[in-house]
């Protein structure tokens, strides 16, 4: 948990940049660029970068790392001692699961990831016929950017409140907001 708050911090405060951005690996030019990249750990030149620019993030990074490899070892420990049950029950479910999220949480919102204007960070969009629930609201992503501490179940009343400031700033996608009227 602390590794993954850490990253998402220094993704909020560098989002979209392409050398600072931690998150700026899983955008491309489709999803599957996404769901394929999450596996692979961050750059190392680029966790160092952030290590030495924010002791907060070095320390939250130093005490995540014995977790995550002790994570690595009982997962090696579990595919050796039964095999089959660790691949359908742990590993893939996992892959799925991360892939899932990783398009929906991170490509879907930023994608193409061009603006580093703070009101351009991030887009609304929307999935025909999909329920927000279904990606917890990161249909409205561009309120998370702007105010993270929302929780996704109060995005809708924050977009409300929100929706003239929204329309003031031109924030991508925002003409699907018509709909909420």
């Amino acid at each position: 948990y602390r590794y993954a708050q850490a990253t998402h911090m220094r993704h909020h405060a560098f989002a979209n940049d392409p050398e600072r951005d931690t998150d700026h690996r899983y955008i491309g030019e489709h999803w599957w660029h996404a769901a394929r990249e999450v596996h692979r750990d961050p750059p190392r030149e680029m966790l160092e970068y952030h290590m030495a620019e924010d002791p907060v993030f070095a320390r939250d990074i130093e005490i995540s790392f014995p977790i995550l490899k002790l994570f690595s070892l009982v997962t090696l420990i579990c595919a050796v001692l039964w095999p089959l049950p660790t691949f359908f029950l742990w590993w893939l479910p996992r892959k799925i699961g991360l892939s899932y999220t990783t398009v929906f949480f991170s490509w879907m919102p930023h994608r193409p990831a061009e603006h580093q204007e703070r009101y351009q960070l991030a887009r609304f969009w929307r999935i025909p016929g999909v329920s927000r629930y279904a990606v917890q609201s990161m249909t409205h992503h561009a309120i998370h950017h702007l105010y993270p501490r929302i929780p996704h179940w109060s995005q809708p009343e924050a977009l409300q409140a929100l929706r003239p400031f929204i329309e003031a700033h031109d924030m991508r996608g925002a003409e699907i907001l018509e709909d909420y009227r």
